[in-house]
């Protein structure tokens, strides 16, 4: 059975993964026109960048576009979910300061890095149900 910390897990490891694959198309077009997302989005929203009629071109603004909106909006939520994550492994260490609270209700709190250098940690917790 799937737990919520799980859950909380699978989608942290799922935005980490859509961030890196957007942020390698987003590097794609900045190496394929030669500006940053940020010059192209200021150029293209104030219209110095025109439509382009290269069909191809204009999809390639078009997405680089969505990219760079939704590069932000997963983002954010990460951030969101780091906190959440942030004050879970806070209260878990609080927790295992308590003995009593670790020997009836705290089988098992590990923390391992994802990656040493992301930042983002897996977590996984096991919780003894009284009988």
């Amino acid at each position: 059975m799937s737990t919520v910390l799980d859950k909380a897990i699978k989608a942290l490891e799922k935005l980490i993964a859509k961030r890196k694959w957007l942020l390698k198309r987003i590097k794609e077009n900045e190496q394929k026109y030669g500006m940053s997302t940020e010059e192209f989005l200021e150029r293209w929203k104030t219209g110095i960048l025109p439509e382009p009629e290269d069909p191809d071109i204009l999809a390639d603004f078009l997405g680089w576009e969505v990219d760079a909106e939704e590069l932000k909006r997963v983002e954010n939520e990460l951030k969101k979910l780091w906190k959440v994550s942030s004050r879970v492994i806070h209260i878990a260490e609080l927790l295992r300061k308590i003995p009593v609270v670790e020997a009836i209700f705290l089988q098992r709190i590990d923390v391992e890095p994802l990656n040493p250098f992301s930042g983002y940690f897996k977590l996984r917790a096991s919780i003894k149900s009284e009988k």
